[in-house]
């Protein structure tokens, strides 16, 4: 169903303090793009024999908590950026 979702949201640079490999190496700065307050649509298709619309958003919601999405998600050394929740499903019932 593609590859390539457009991301909306505010895109600001993120400036933070690292370590060149190997981590014990020397201090250095961390550029990363961030989007904040960003969402998407995704298109999700599923069979509806094995899980109901409802069940598909709550494993979403489940993995935007636990795992996130991003370099500094959680579900990566604990991160604490890169969370996120559905907050509206389009042509479908929940």
């Amino acid at each position: 169903m593609g590859d390539i979702i457009p991301i909306e949201g505010k895109l600001v640079m993120n400036i933070s303090d690292g370590r060149r490999p190997p981590r014990t190496g020397a201090p250095c700065k961390i550029y990363r793009g961030e989007f904040q307050e960003w969402s998407c649509k995704l298109p999700i298709r599923f069979n509806a024999d094995l899980m109901s619309p409802s069940e598909i958003v709550a494993v979403f919601n489940m993995a935007g908590f636990s795992i996130g999405i991003g370099d500094d998600r959680p579900g990566k050394n604990g991160g604490q950026w890169g969370q996120f929740k559905v907050e509206k499903v389009e042509g479908g019932e929940v």
